[in-house]
């Protein structure tokens, strides 16, 4: 369970990752169309502007302009950018809209982001925002208890087993896939 300083902290790194802290105030505030995912995984983001204010003591925090929309990035009490929200669907959606020029910048799965670099998109990765959230699910009932108990079913299985995942370029098909060859 979440305490308020721990999601205090997850706000704040939302906020962070988009590399905007840094920036000097100018005569008239850039404005950025930023991308995220309407996901868990990006909760901490969605927490910076839902709660914006409640974050004003720690010198960085989102006003809401247009709340759900558009978001003043405040520091030391100065604003010093607009922040103009981009729902996306997917990584996938959210390296084509940079591929489109819709973005400024955004939040997405590294993977999907990776395959539209691949397609020549002109975008770069700066940092992970998380790096947790991943995990292989088996039925409760099921002998799998561990990565060495699974490895040994892969082997000793006369018939393909067959893993699930939810997109040809999701993060934990990769990992995965890149584990089992390791294996």
């Amino acid at each position: 369970m979440f305490v308020p300083s721990t999601l205090r902290r997850l706000a704040l790194a939302g906020i962070a990752v988009l590399g905007l802290c840094s920036m000097a105030v100018a005569a008239e505030l850039p404005a950025f169309k930023t991308g995220f995912i309407f996901t868990t995984h990006h909760s901490p983001f969605q927490v910076a502007a839902s709660r914006g204010e409640a974050f004003r003591d720690l010198g960085v925090y989102l006003k809401p302009l247009v709340e759900r929309e558009s978001y003043e990035l405040i520091k030391d009490g100065k604003p010093i950018a607009i922040l103009d929200l981009v729902v996306a669907k997917s990584g996938s959606e959210t390296a084509t809209l940079f591929a489109q020029k819709h973005l400024d910048m955004g939040i997405a799965s590294i993977t999907a982001i990776m395959a539209g670099i691949d397609k020549g998109t002109p975008m770069k990765i700066v940092c992970p925002l998380q790096t947790e959230g991943m995990a292989l699910v088996v039925p409760k009932d099921s002998p799998l208890t561990s990565w060495e108990s699974l490895l040994q079913r892969v082997k000793d299985s006369k018939e393909p087993v067959k893993i699930g995942f939810h997109s040809p370029t999701s993060a934990p098909k990769i990992v995965l896939e890149g584990a089992l060859v390791k294996a």
